[in-house]
Protein backbone atom coordinates (compact mmCIF):
# COMPACT_ATOMS: atom_id res chain seq x y z
CA UNK A 1 0.00 0.00 0.00
CA UNK A 2 2.72 2.59 0.51
CA UNK A 3 3.86 1.89 -2.69
CA UNK A 4 0.94 3.01 -4.06
CA UNK A 5 0.59 5.79 -2.12
CA UNK A 6 3.74 7.15 -3.09
CA UNK A 7 2.53 6.94 -6.43
CA UNK A 8 -0.52 9.06 -5.78
CA UNK A 9 1.50 11.75 -4.43
CA UNK A 10 4.21 11.87 -6.73
CA UNK A 11 1.50 12.32 -9.86
CA UNK A 12 -0.40 14.41 -7.26
CA UNK A 13 3.15 16.47 -7.24
CA UNK A 14 3.48 16.19 -11.09
CA UNK A 15 -0.17 16.93 -11.98
CA UNK A 16 0.45 20.56 -10.41
CA UNK A 17 3.44 20.78 -11.57
CA UNK A 18 2.56 20.02 -15.45
CA UNK A 19 -0.38 22.37 -14.85
CA UNK A 20 2.04 25.42 -13.58
CA UNK A 21 2.45 27.44 -16.94
CA UNK A 22 2.20 24.27 -19.86
CA UNK A 23 3.13 25.11 -23.59
CA UNK A 24 -0.70 25.17 -24.34
CA UNK A 25 -2.93 25.38 -21.62
CA UNK A 26 -5.58 23.24 -24.08
CA UNK A 27 -2.93 20.24 -25.63
CA UNK A 28 -1.79 20.03 -21.48
CA UNK A 29 -5.60 19.59 -20.72
CA UNK A 30 -6.16 17.04 -23.36
CA UNK A 31 -2.45 14.97 -22.64
CA UNK A 32 -3.14 14.90 -18.66
CA UNK A 33 -7.08 14.12 -18.98
CA UNK A 34 -6.42 10.16 -19.68
CA UNK A 35 -3.58 10.07 -16.61
CA UNK A 36 -6.30 11.61 -14.55
CA UNK A 37 -9.10 9.47 -15.80
CA UNK A 38 -7.80 6.19 -15.54
CA UNK A 39 -6.28 6.97 -12.06
CA UNK A 40 -9.48 7.30 -11.42
CA UNK A 41 -10.92 4.49 -12.48
CA UNK A 42 -8.32 2.77 -10.67
CA UNK A 43 -9.01 4.44 -7.48
CA UNK A 44 -12.60 3.97 -7.30
CA UNK A 45 -12.19 -0.01 -8.13
CA UNK A 46 -9.19 -0.65 -6.34
CA UNK A 47 -11.26 -2.30 -3.28
CA UNK A 48 -13.11 -4.95 -5.58
CA UNK A 49 -10.40 -5.65 -8.96
CA UNK A 50 -6.86 -5.40 -7.55
CA UNK A 51 -3.90 -5.22 -9.95
CA UNK A 52 -0.25 -6.43 -9.38
CA UNK A 53 1.75 -3.63 -8.02
CA UNK A 54 3.58 -4.35 -11.33
CA UNK A 55 0.51 -3.08 -13.27
CA UNK A 56 0.28 -0.35 -10.80
CA UNK A 57 3.67 0.14 -11.57
CA UNK A 58 3.33 0.59 -15.35
CA UNK A 59 0.21 2.50 -15.03
CA UNK A 60 2.22 4.75 -13.11
CA UNK A 61 5.79 5.20 -15.42
CA UNK A 62 3.01 5.92 -18.53
CA UNK A 63 1.03 8.66 -16.53
CA UNK A 64 3.95 10.53 -15.54
CA UNK A 65 5.05 10.69 -19.51
CA UNK A 66 1.66 11.35 -20.31
CA UNK A 67 1.55 14.49 -17.62
CA UNK A 68 5.49 15.25 -18.38
CA UNK A 69 4.21 15.03 -22.45
CA UNK A 70 1.37 17.92 -21.43
CA UNK A 71 3.27 20.21 -19.51
CA UNK A 72 5.86 20.88 -22.52
CA UNK A 73 4.21 19.40 -25.41
CA UNK A 74 5.66 15.92 -26.76
CA UNK A 75 7.82 17.42 -29.53
CA UNK A 76 9.27 20.15 -27.13
CA UNK A 77 10.50 17.93 -23.66
CA UNK A 78 14.33 19.20 -22.61
CA UNK A 79 15.87 15.87 -22.43
CA UNK A 80 14.55 13.93 -25.78
CA UNK A 81 15.57 17.74 -27.23
CA UNK A 82 19.37 17.15 -25.75
CA UNK A 83 19.22 13.58 -27.35
CA UNK A 84 17.90 14.30 -30.48
CA UNK A 85 20.84 16.90 -30.63
CA UNK A 86 23.40 14.28 -29.00
CA UNK A 87 22.22 11.35 -31.63
CA UNK A 88 22.39 13.60 -34.68
CA UNK A 89 18.32 12.39 -34.89
CA UNK A 90 15.78 14.19 -37.05
CA UNK A 91 13.31 14.86 -34.51
CA UNK A 92 12.19 14.90 -30.43
CA UNK A 93 10.89 11.03 -30.25
CA UNK A 94 9.29 11.78 -26.95
CA UNK A 95 6.02 10.77 -28.46
CA UNK A 96 7.77 7.76 -29.53
CA UNK A 97 7.95 6.75 -25.68
CA UNK A 98 4.18 8.09 -25.01
CA UNK A 99 2.69 5.39 -27.63
CA UNK A 100 4.79 2.83 -25.49
CA UNK A 101 1.80 2.87 -22.90
CA UNK A 102 -0.81 1.68 -25.65
CA UNK A 103 -1.23 -1.37 -24.16
CA UNK A 104 -0.92 -0.54 -20.19
CA UNK A 105 -0.27 -3.68 -18.56
CA UNK A 106 -1.22 -7.19 -17.70
CA UNK A 107 -3.15 -8.02 -14.67
CA UNK A 108 -2.37 -11.32 -13.05
CA UNK A 109 -4.47 -12.46 -10.24
CA UNK A 110 -4.46 -16.24 -8.55
CA UNK A 111 -7.85 -18.09 -7.64
CA UNK A 112 -7.40 -20.97 -6.00
CA UNK A 113 -5.62 -23.01 -8.97
CA UNK A 114 -7.13 -20.95 -12.13
CA UNK A 115 -5.03 -17.80 -13.25
CA UNK A 116 -7.15 -15.01 -14.74
CA UNK A 117 -4.86 -12.40 -16.88
CA UNK A 118 -6.82 -8.95 -17.66
CA UNK A 119 -5.30 -6.48 -20.67
CA UNK A 120 -6.93 -3.62 -20.47
CA UNK A 121 -6.19 -0.43 -22.68
CA UNK A 122 -5.58 2.89 -20.41
CA UNK A 123 -4.71 5.39 -22.99
CA UNK A 124 -6.04 5.95 -26.70
CA UNK A 125 -3.60 7.92 -27.86
CA UNK A 126 -2.51 8.17 -31.48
Amino acid sequence: MKLLYGYLVILLALLVWSGIEPKEQFTWFLEVLPAILGIVVLITTFKNFRFTNFVYSLVFIHCVILIIGGHYTYAEVPLFDWMKDTFNQSRNNYDKLGHFGHLEGVGIKKNDCQISVCFFKFSSQE
